[in-house]
């Protein structure tokens, strides 16, 4: 009888230990995923930033594309002005 009972706290002891290592397992197992939800959140916010840098370099583009615009338009200003000055000269 005492063998038994040694036995089965013996036993219970082995449970209670797998039972721990399990709990650690599962701890660790969630600790891996809120690390994963973690880099994938990383990630995800890199990518908004990528794309808030690939929209502000467009607006740069774009503001750049204008000013050239504006510009070929005032040298197409000064030209036209140039023109009727040699328009004015020559009457």
């Amino acid at each position: 009888m005492p063998a038994s009972t040694s036995g089965a706290v013996i036993n219970w002891a082995g449970v209670a230990l797998v039972a721990g290592w399990a709990g650690v397992a599962l701890v660790a197992g969630w600790a891996g995923v809120a690390l994963a939800a973690g880099w994938a959140g990383v990630a995800l916010a890199a990518g908004w930033a990528g794309v808030a840098l690939a929209a502000g370099w467009a607006g740069v583009a774009l503001a750049a594309g204008w000013a050239g615009v504006a510009l070929a338009a005032g040298w197409a200003g000064v030209a036209l002005a140039a023109g009727w000055a040699g328009v004015a000269l020559a009457a």
